[in-house]
């Protein structure tokens, strides 16, 4: 499995890291923008992630736009719904709504709230049927 974790928190990057790493390769991006260009690198060498983890508020572009961009990106590779990466997106609490809007355009696949709780990642992760 492959594995993009997008967040401009060191600490959150490595949390994350941490503990995906046994599930799959696991690269790092710090911004919407690295993101964007690290998911298409991968759809070009045929080698797509299956999972995301995107955080909201990051400098350059956000979260939100950047999963519009990969969204885009694979609707453009005509990738069928079973197909899209598996996107799960971590934000403070307040920023709810956002993820909610993004939620119902079919951006997102789960939420997490940081600062992050281990056991919560690890039951989404399990819950989106990640092995």
């Amino acid at each position: 499995m492959r594995i993009l974790i997008v967040d401009d928190e060191f600490s959150t990057r490595m949390i994350v890291k941490e503990i995906m790493q046994r599930y799959g390769e696991c690269d790092i991006c710090v911004d919407g923008d690295e993101a964007v260009e690290a998911f298409a690198m991968a759809l070009d060498k045929k080698t797509p992630y299956d999972l995301v983890f995107m955080d909201v508020l990051m400098p350059r572009m956000g979260g939100i736009e950047a999963l519009e961009h990969i969204r885009s990106l694979e609707a453009k590779q005509g990738l069928l719904p079973r197909d899209l990466a598996k996107i799960v997106v971590l934000s403070v609490v307040d920023e709810v709504k956002t993820v909610m809007d993004a939620f119902k355009k079919g951006e997102v696949t789960a939420y997490l709230t940081k600062p992050l709780d281990m056991d919560k990642l690890i039951d989404t992760i399990q819950a989106l049927g990640v092995k």
